[in-house]
This record gives structure tokens, sequence and C-alpha cells, in this order.
């Protein structure tokens, strides 16, 4: 049986991405979910002062009256495990609105104080109700805001972004044939400064005359997009892609701590993660072979591909 060329293969497993955002909303309901099976073994007791100390003649004032039984070790473990998920998520979640404004602010923060407190326990919470019941419906009315910035970040136009890293341009160039892997073709390519910079590095010191003859190639099939117009604006290579190319390094301050800036994978991933921010309804890809950029990869929740093979 004569077997299908390597583009037909690969054109033949066509990919659904969901938005960053949706993906977002479906962590978060999960998320919820998974908090109220936390409240089914919780339990809630009285803990106002002006109850306990009935027959004494002072009165407290400004105290909570209600408060969390302290949890045994397989409750005590399931908080953590959700409050590691939780953190998370709120990092992610935070891309999309690094400088909101005070309203939209306000609403993050009731979502997010909620669930730090109530997952955290550190007493002298005054959000937490007198039964289990209405500790459910305070969980989803003072989370709703986060739900529905989700669905209005989701509410742009969607797409797929495509960064590949410095092997992938280097092993295929052709940026334009993205899309047999990505599963798409309309797509944007988005070259960037971590990127550019390895590329300036390698033409130089490559560790082979052969490898540096390709880092240059690709290096010139770049510069020959100028000819369209201006990259930071975009230009179109085809109908349906458009390849970018940005300056900027990353902000680290607003990424996980787990990324080193002086690392070139994590530099790699946190530009996608600015992007990705920035571009809500779309799906940032990673384009790249690497192994070790595709286990941080699926850490940040980031989707990749192997770049499609060379021909």
């Amino acid at each position: 049986m004569a077997t299908l060329p390597s583009m037909t293969r690969e054109r033949r497993a066509r990919r659904v991405w969901r938005p960053f955002a949706v993906r977002l909303a479906d962590e978060l309901a999960a998320l919820l979910d998974d908090v109220d099976v936390l409240l089914d073994g919780s339990k809630i007791v009285n803990i106002d002062p002006n109850d306990r100390w009935s027959d004494s003649d002072a009165v407290f004032i400004g105290f909570p009256l209600w408060g969390w039984k302290p949890d045994g070790d397989e409750q005590t473990q399931r908080r953590l495990d959700l409050l590691k998920r939780w953190e998370q998520w709120r990092q992610l979640f935070g891309l999309l609105f690094p400088d909101p404004p005070p309203d939209v602010k306000t609403r993050i923060g009731e979502g997010t104080k909620l669930i730090n407190a109530w997952l955290k326990r550190p007493g002298g919470d005054h959000s937490v109700p007198s039964t289990i019941a209405a500790a459910k419906v305070s969980l989803r009315e003072g989370t709703k805001g986060l739900g529905e910035l989700l669905t209005m970040a989701a509410a742009a136009d969607p797409g797929v972004v495509a960064i590949p890293d410095t092997n992938a341009l280097i092993d295929a160039p052709d940026v334009a044939t993205y899309g047999s892997v990505l599963g798409t073709d309309r797509f944007d390519v988005r070259l960037i400064a971590p990127v550019t910079a390895e590329l300036d590095r390698l033409k130089r010191e490559g560790r082979t005359p052969e490898l540096r003859e390709k880092v240059q190639s690709v290096i010139r099939r770049i510069k020959g997009f100028r000819d369209r117009g201006n990259l930071v604006d975009g230009v179109q290579l085809t109908h349906d892609v458009r390849f970018f190319s940005q300056a900027r390094e990353p902000d680290f301050s607003r990424m996980p701590e787990w990324l080193d800036r002086d690392n070139a994978d994590d530099r790699i991933l946190a530009c996608a993660l600015e992007l990705q921010g920035s571009h809500a309804a779309a799906t940032v890809v990673l384009v790249t072979s690497d192994l070790n950029l595709q286990t941080k990869a699926d850490a940040a929740g980031l989707p990749y591909v192997e770049p499609p093979h060379s021909i």
C-alpha cells in the first residue's frame, strides 16, 4: 500500500483550537465544581464571641459570626491541591487584565478575594455564611464577575497565532506552510525578540558552517518580507497568512514565578504568554520540537505543535 506524503498526512489531522479566554472559563468552571466538593466536606461553626461568652458583661464588636471547623488531613490536602490550581489559573487570568480600570479591578477583586479566603482559611473571615448551602450560593455569586469578564474577552474575533522557536525557523523556514500542522489555513506568525536575538547569535557563532548558512538563509528570508511592508504592523505572506515581528522583550513581573528571564526557553514562553494575554479570543501556539520547551508549555497551559517537515 502506498504511503501518503507527509504534508497530506499532516493536513488530515485538522485541529480545533479553543481560544484562551474559553479555556480559562472552562478551567474556572471545573475549579468551582471542585470547590463545591470541598465545601461538601467542610463544616461551618458559630464563632461569635458574644455567644461563647454570653455570661460576660463585655460586648465584642467587629468579629465574624461564622467560621470553618478545622479540617482533617484528607480535607486539608484537597484544599492545598485546589489552592495550587487556583494560583496557576489566577496567574494566567491576570495576563488578560494587566492594568484593569477601577470597575474591572473591583469585579476581579471580589471573586479572587473570596476564593483565596475560602481555600486558605486564615480566620477572621466575615464572608463565611451560616450554612454550606449558603456558602455554595455565595461562591457562585461572588465569582460571577470573573466569568462575565472572560465572556467579554472571548467576544473578539478568534484566530490562531503561531510562534516558532529558533529551531523551527531553521528546520522549516517557510512559515506559510505551518498551516499543515496548525490545522488551519488562516493564521498569523509572530517572530519574537528572543528568537531574533538567537538567530543573530547563531549566524556568527553557529557550531558548523552548514548551520551558520541555514541561519543566514532564514534571516535573508525574513528581511525579504520587509519588501511587503512594515513587519511590526504585519505583512501578508499569502491571502490567509500574516507575518509580524516584535522587538519588545517580555515583562517578567507579570509572569509565573518559575520562569527565569535568563533562560532562553523561558523568554520564548514568556513572550507567548504575553501575546496570549493580549489576544484573549485567539489561540497562541508554540511551534517547536524542543522537548524542554514543550514541557514548559504544558506547565503554562499553552498549546504547541511540531514544525512541519522542511521540503
